[in-house]
């Protein structure tokens, strides 16, 4: 009896292993294919698209949280669902993009030129791609494995690069500035509202004003354009006036215009000084007024001609310009006399000539 005992249980042992490494094999062919087993490829009702079907690929620039079997719309109704993406690296003439498969139903026809782009439409939902046509359609239609490239897609605008833009406006102050810019603004008016009604339309005036002379305000910016252009053409001189001697040169020349401007603030005191000459200018005006048109006649040029100033040259030339050079003289030319005088005429002459001067009656 213990003999059989023994041989029995040495078979139950030997079968029970055997079970358990047959029960390990089917372990194994069951994990091993499971590895490669993606949910994403079961269908789920209502997410795909029955009946004929072509495929496209489009490429983005980014395609970040795309989701397997994303649907696919074009001009907002339901035409396809995503195959495949994959990542397509760098190259020597390219960046990195992700290419999309998508299938679309047979019915629906793309023309050339429509576009792409990723839409959420909530922060939580799921990324579709939507396919917008162009305004102008084509007869030509885009042929099953087309491709719309780059520049015809729009990457989606991820949520998570909107809050971060937000945080970095928040943190970084600019509520508080623009808080304080309207604080500064306020202390600046007015504190009657009536005046600050009137600054606001002198602003409006002032805009619409400008507005409706944008061509003064082209001829300024013209201006500027030609004086940036001078300045650039005499870079060598600028930089000329930047260095050490030029610095020097140029304070030079600011103190001596400081004191040429000096110098007209005393002309001032003698402007002051000489303010009785007006009235007597004006009167020598009046003057001359009346006594050049004695002096000059329609020739006043012309001292051939007889005039006033022909006469008055002549008496300065002739008469009192040698007066003063050999003062009072008379030239005697000659003595002429009229014939022999009798004692008896000389006698009546002397006694009329004092009967003259009272010596004689």
């Amino acid at each position: 009896m213990m003999v059989l005992r023994r041989v029995v249980w040495a078979r139950s042992a030997r079968e029970r292993g055997g079970r358990f490494i047959a029960a390990a094999a089917v372990a194994m062919v069951c994990i091993v294919p499971g590895c490669g087993f993606d949910p994403a490829e079961v269908p789920v009702p209502g997410t795909g698209i029955s009946g004929d079907r072509y495929g496209i690929r489009i490429l983005f620039a980014d395609a970040l949280n795309l989701p397997a079997r994303a649907k696919v719309t074009v001009d907002g109704l339901r035409a396809g669902v995503v195959r495949d993406v994959s990542l397509v690296d760098a190259g020597e003439d390219h960046d990195g993009y992700v290419a999309v498969d998508v299938d679309l139903m047979a019915s629906v026809r793309l023309p050339i030129g429509t576009t792409a782009e990723l839409r959420q439409p909530t922060i939580l939902g799921d990324v579709s791609i939507a396919l917008m046509t162009p305004p102008t359609g084509t007869q030509d239609a885009l042929p099953p494995g087309a491709t719309i490239g780059l520049d015809k897609t729009k990457p989606l605008l991820q949520v998570e690069d909107t809050m971060n833009v937000l945080a970095t406006f928040v943190q970084g102050g600019g509520i508080q500035q623009a808080q304080e810019i309207m604080n500064r603004v306020n202390g600046v008016l007015p504190m009657d509202t009536r005046q600050t009604a009137s600054i606001s339309e002198v602003v409006g005036a002032d805009i619409i004003d400008l507005a409706n002379h944008l061509d003064a305000v082209d001829a300024m910016l013209n201006g500027l354009r030609a004086n940036t252009d001078v300045v650039q053409r005499r870079t060598p001189e600028l930089e000329y006036l930047l260095t050490e001697s030029g610095v020097s040169q140029a304070a030079a020349s600011m103190t001596s215009m400081i004191g040429l401007i000096t110098l007209y603030d005393g002309f001032k005191l003698l402007t002051e000084s000489l303010r009785w000459v007006g009235p007597l200018a004006q009167s020598g005006n009046e003057a001359a007024r009346a006594f050049v048109p004695l002096l000059f006649t329609r020739r006043p040029l012309d001292l051939n001609a007889p005039s006033n100033l022909n006469k008055a040259v002549a008496i300065l030339r002739e008469k009192v310009i040698p007066f003063v050079e050999r003062g009072p003289k008379v030239n005697i030319v000659g003595i002429e006399g009229v014939g022999p005088i009798s004692d008896d005429d000389r006698i009546d002459s002397i006694l009329a000539s004092l009967r003259m001067i009272g010596v004689v009656r």
